[in-house]
């Protein structure tokens, strides 16, 4: 018998209709349409439609870059949707006289237009500034026809009032949560993260295999494992993605100096018997429980990686919140019909809130509950929505301002209850508006802002 070697080929003259056959494929629900897609590296869009950095549509194909942010994704493959549509059908979305007498030029345009105005509903200032310069790098853009689009959006996206600013980062930080979970789905459907968990739980049985499939594991898988079964570490995962996001941009041979729970983290992923190649090392230790790390080479990828274990994570007790909040509006309802014997379902909720490690919580809450139950109730809801706030900013990586200017804006919701002034709080948030309009401005010149 003769034992023979397969490699895989890459195909030749591979079309992107073969590529897009291979993907997996994802849907977006956005403006009434259900729009597929797959996921594309920048390597592979370059071979198969130039230089676009967004994305391409191919005979209603469409395929999206990688390197987009989630939440940009759903308002890239509208466009693109958009384009891939024959005239008549485009009239049946715009309206018939919305394009009569408009060239394919000025179709493209509106095609942008009602994309980037779907956009400022739900992104950040940061994330829309970063969109529409991507724009402006495709092919086709016209500075004389495409930045006073520009200009109309940033000026509708700065100019709402504290009210409409509440309204829209509740919005948006719905959609930045939906779209991270998407995102992290379609991470652990790739390849080669099944592969690595695959391959840890077979060596999880069989240490004997380890030195055959360690390195088809992903380095930052078991450093996962290690966070989670450290209680100092595991109640902190939204500070340590936070961290992580700090990490990711350092450039190799950065040094720099953290504090114990940042040290506990990197002390796990410098050690070499867990990641093979540590992204970071240890030089030696600081002032006041500080400690000095080098950063390796390599070290982004890696740190990335971890980045969406982790978020996963946090997207679970996100989920956990969230059920926790629609339980207690469903017993507050129970109690205002006067349907009795609800007590279970009480006992049930406060559970999700106060694990039986903390048992002397739940029991004082019930306490409570008995002598108030709607006030009890309530009062737990909205500590459990602030819990979910808090999660929800973290794992989608919001930016310091507008951090800022959420805590802000619910410090003075608090304050006004209180019918306390406000002043100060109002000076904050603008200033914190400001920061953030900067970036948008960023994209288009003074000139064409006025100033």
């Amino acid at each position: 018998m003769m034992i023979g070697l397969y490699l895989r080929l890459e195909p030749q003259n591979e079309t992107s209709e073969d590529y897009y056959n291979q993907l997996y494929k994802f849907q977006v629900e956005i403006a009434g349409e259900k729009i597929p897609y797959v996921f594309c590296p920048q390597n592979k869009l370059t071979q198969l439609n130039g230089q676009t950095k967004l994305g391409f549509q191919e005979e209603g194909r469409i395929f999206i870059s990688k390197k987009l942010k989630p939440a940009q994704v759903p308002f890239v493959a509208l466009r693109l949707y958009h384009q891939g549509l024959d005239l008549e059908k485009l009239e049946e979305k715009f309206g018939k006289n919305t394009l009569a007498g408009l060239t394919s030029s000025e179709r493209e345009t509106l095609i942008l237009g009602a994309s980037l105005s779907y956009a400022r509903e739900y992104l950040r200032p940061e994330d829309m500034a970063d969109l529409i310069a991507k724009f402006k790098e495709e092919q086709g853009y016209n500075p004389r026809v495409h930045d006073p689009i520009f200009k109309d959006l940033i000026t509708a996206s700065t100019s709402k009032d504290q009210n409409a600013l509440i309204k829209t980062q509740q919005q948006s930080l719905d959609f930045y949560i939906e779209r991270t979970e998407k995102y992290i789905q379609a991470h652990e459907l790739n390849k080669y993260v099944k592969r690595s968990k695959h391959y840890e739980n077979l060596m999880a049985t069989h240490p004997e295999l380890s030195r055959i499939y360690s390195d088809s594991i992903i380095r930052a898988d078991p450093i996962v494992k290690d966070i989670l079964n450290d209680e100092s570490l595991e109640d902190q995962l939204p500070s340590l993605i936070a961290f992580l996001d700090q990490l990711i941009p350092l450039p190799k041979g950065q040094v720099i100096t953290v504090g114990p729970l940042e040290s506990r983290l990197l002390y796990l992923c410098s050690d070499e018997s867990i990641t093979g190649r540590p992204p970071i090392t240890f030089i030696s230790g600081g002032e006041k429980d500080s400690n000095n790390y080098k950063i390796s080479s390599g070290s982004a990828i890696f740190f990335e990686s971890l980045k969406k274990r982790l978020q996963r994570e946090v997207i679970q007790e996100t989920k956990k919140a969230e059920r926790a909040i629609a339980g207690i509006g469903q017993i507050i309802t129970k109690i205002g019909s006067q349907e009795t014997k609800i007590m279970p379902y009480v006992q049930r909720i406060l559970g999700v809130l106060s694990p039986n490690k903390d048992l002397p919580t739940t029991t004082q809450a019930l306490i409570v509950y008995k002598e108030d139950p709607i006030k009890t109730l309530t009062d737990l809801k909205e500590v459990l929505q602030e819990r979910r706030t808090e999660l929800g900013l973290t794992l989608t990586s919001a930016s310091p301002e507008y951090l800022q200017i959420n805590k802000a804006l619910r410090a003075k919701s608090l304050l006004e209850q209180l019918k306390l002034p406000t002043t100060d709080l109002d000076r904050i948030i603008q200033e914190a508006q400001i920061k953030g309009e900067k970036s948008l401005q960023s994209v288009v010149g003074p000139t064409l802002l006025g100033r």
